[in-house]
Order: structure tokens, then sequence, then C-alpha cells
């Protein structure tokens, strides 16, 4: 059963490992923006999970600040050969779902980092302006 946007990883016997250090002043993205984040972020290592054998499943995300004004968003997720997308003829490996998240963190002056190998990993950070 693929994952949708509404699928819980406790639906899935998924270990769901969070740390959350961040109060809501202190984020610097929409409401809206937040969300498409997570939930494109968490979509997708819902479906990498499902991949996987319920032992090895898991989803490890953090949020938090720096002491020099950055928000960092951190999710971790197996990345099993079956949950690798494959290849376009134009060579590209993910879809829309990413170029949102990287338009977002665009958009507020972040940077984005993907780390693909037996896990996949999503490092963002975004300063914390008090000039918005």
């Amino acid at each position: 059963m693929p994952a949708t946007r509404f699928s819980s990883p406790y639906a899935h016997d998924i270990n769901f490992i969070d740390e959350i250090n961040v109060s809501s002043d202190q984020i610097p993205l929409s409401d809206y923006d937040l969300c498409i984040i997570l939930g494109n972020l968490l979509d997708n290592a819902v479906n990498a999970c499902l991949h996987m054998q319920k032992d090895h499943c898991y989803i490890k995300i953090r949020l938090l600040t720096t002491d020099d004004h950055k928000f960092c968003l951190f999710v971790k997720n197996p990345y099993p050969p079956a949950a690798r997308p494959k290849k376009s003829p134009a060579g590209l490996e993910h879809g829309y779902e990413i170029q949102n998240i990287e338009n977002i963190v665009n958009k507020y002056y972040g940077i984005m980092r993907i780390t693909k190998n037996d896990a996949y990993k999503t490092d963002i950070l975004i300063p914390i302006r008090n000039d918005v």
C-alpha cells in the first residue's frame, strides 16, 4: 500500500524518533512552507520504509536552532535499493517534491544537502532573520 501525505509512520510500524527543540517564534518559515517541507520529507521517508523489513524501519527528525541564529531541520530514513527512483531520460533522480523543498529553502536564503547511501538524509539550514 503506497503512503500518502496523510499516512502516519505509526500506522506502518515505523520507529519514529524525533527531537524538537525550537519555539514557534524561532521558525523563519511560514506555516504553509514548513508544512510543505515536512509533509514531503515525511511522505518520502514513509514510502522508503515500506520497502524495508519492519525491524529496519525508522524515521529520525530533528528541528532545532543554533546559537548563530539558524533554523535546522534534519530528516533521516533508510534508503533501500527498491525505494530508489529510476533515472529519467534526462538523468533526473528525484521528483517534484524535492524541487518544491529546494524552492522553499532558496526562498528563505537557506541551504539544503541530501546525502544518499544506506540512509537518505536531508539537512536544511535557514537563517533566522530578525529584520523580516
